[in-house]
């Protein structure tokens, strides 16, 4: 029996969604449904063919083809852009190496949408053409009501239905869900729900495609709401599901076809990476380079360096992602010039965003401004050091936002309880980042000005194990404070 209410959230994602945002969706969804050795197609000579796929049917392996569609399909569009493309799809056996010749075809054309006017008759008109002329299977239609039906039995409703905590579960996602249609869901919270795609007591079909729509119908009204950033992290969440799967598969097969889901990911997650940083960089060109400016609210205080913290890693993170080297030159120019002008990057709220500083510091040694890094590290000790000398330090890595502001601003107030703080993850980060890509006089100087405000660097030593992925993993070992040498180790003295 349908969810009607799961039907209209499923019903309003696929109305929302441009044609190429249901490739990955789709890819999982063929998954889930029984189809195997699939692979994405679509380009320039994809031969109407935007996936293959093979499915057992009654002991027959069937070779399918899908030619997917955004939105409602109407008789002209028919008529001039789809015919012809499901034409070539059913009658051309060029297509990937993988594509079996010898195996019965299906052809299927899937859209979001419906099939309008006489749009249905044509397509039922050419079935008779297929069968009667080319003697082969007529064209299957997988339409939007099709679709949704496939998303509840193979996605969402599944996993829900298939553990103990199913409604719990199940009734965060709409929660969230209204959060993200409001304008006010965060991706801490986006993070915290994504955690049950990890459960290995459901089958790993299952939690594929429930993270991955889950994740498309956040990362969508995200967008729709101005919310990027947050778009990013539901799209990371998905990523840290795929790699999850990949680690613990024993299955060839599947790892093979979890790489291709994971490359799709990963090109989803460049587009919307470009996209954070074309509004920022058309944000501050509007401001004359100076964020601080037009930070808007009552806590620009805080959210100015949240925003440097954003900023940083976004650049930071599609460095490492892009292949060509003019795109790189770009970002690398751009996070330069914005460290540079921007203070706020030095200054991190708390340990939940210390980590904000790796990607970028190893992206601008990795494009010989190893100065830049230094400079930012040197302020970032700067910055941490005062906090603790002069205040309650930063709040721990788990902290809510309000802790995070209490502890960091809370410090002159009599009536603002903290417990100050003397372990510090963003202290291991800077003396890690010093002592892989600084000078060796850098790396000392900080260690020695964490030594004598008595900073104790934290860290956690995480295994090659499913941990790697789950914050709380139980073989997670959590050291309190790591005695840094005054002097640099020899064996990364590469650099003096």
């Amino acid at each position: 029996m349908q969810d009607s209410m799961l039907a209209n959230v499923l019903a309003a994602y696929l109305d929302s969604i441009k044609e190429r945002e249901f490739d990955l969706p789709l890819a999982t969804l063929l998954r889930a449904s029984g189809f195997y050795d699939i692979h994405f197609t679509h380009g320039n000579v994809e031969f109407g063919k935007d996936f293959i796929a093979k499915s057992d049917e009654n002991g027959v392996t069937f070779q399918y083809s899908f030619q997917s569609k955004a939105g409602d399909v109407s008789q002209p569009d028919w008529r001039n852009n789809i015919m012809a493309q499901m034409l070539d799809s059913l009658l051309s056996e060029l297509s990937h190496p993988n594509f079996n010749k010898d195996a019965p075809h299906r052809t299927v054309l899937v859209i979001t949408g419906k099939m309008l006017g006489n749009a249905a008759l044509s397509l039922q008109d050419l079935n008779r053409t297929i069968e009667q002329t080319y003697h082969k299977s007529p064209i299957l239609l997988w339409d939007r009501e099709t679709l949704i039906s496939m998303l509840e039995t193979h996605g969402l409703g599944g996993v829900y239905d298939a553990n103990a905590s199913g409604f719990l579960n199940y009734g965060n996602f709409y929660q969230l869900y209204g959060k993200a249609l409001g304008g006010h869901i965060s991706q801490r919270e986006i993070e915290e729900h994504s955690r049950q795609w990890l459960d290995e007591s459901i089958p790993r079909y299952k939690t594929l495609l429930c993270s991955t729509i889950e994740s498309s119908i956040f990362a969508t009204q995200c967008k729709v709401k101005g919310f990027t950033y947050e778009a990013i992290f539901a799209n990371l969440t998905l990523i840290r599901t795929i790699m999850h799967q990949i680690h613990t598969s024993n299955k060839q097969d599947e790892v093979e076809q979890l790489r291709e889901v994971y490359s799709q990911a990963i090109s989803n997650l460049k587009e919307i990476l470009h996209e954070y940083l074309t509004d920022v960089k058309s944000i501050l060109d509007k401001a004359d380079n100076n964020l601080s400016s037009i930070t808007p609210g009552s806590n620009s205080i805080i959210f100015y360096s949240i925003l440097c913290a954003r900023i940083m890693e976004v650049a930071g993170c599609l460095y490492f992602l892009e292949v060509e080297q003019s795109e790189r030159d770009t970002i690398i120019s751009f996070l330069v010039s914005f460290i540079s002008n921007e203070p706020g990057c030095a200054h991190i709220p708390s340990d939940y965003y210390a980590i904000s500083l790796v990607l970028p510091v190893l992206s601008l040694c990795s494009s010989g401004h190893r100065n830049i890094a230094e400079q930012l590290l040197h302020s970032s000790t700067v910055w941490l050091c005062d906090r603790y000398q002069d205040g309650f330090g930063l709040a721990e890595i788990s902290a809510e936002p309000y802790d995070e502001i209490a502890t960091l601003f809370g410090y002159p107030f009599d009536f603002i309880k903290v417990q100050p703080r003397k372990g510090s993850l963003a202290a291991s980060i800077i003396c890690d980042l010093s002592a892989f890509i600084a000078k060796a006089e850098l790396y000392t100087n900080i260690v020695n000005d964490f030594k004598a405000i008595k900073i104790a660097p934290q860290y956690w030593q995480v295994p090659d194990t499913a941990s790697l992925f789950i914050l709380d993993g139980e073989d997670i070992i959590s050291y309190p404070n790591i005695d840094y040498s005054d002097c640099r180790p020899s064996a990364i003295m590469g650099h003096k």
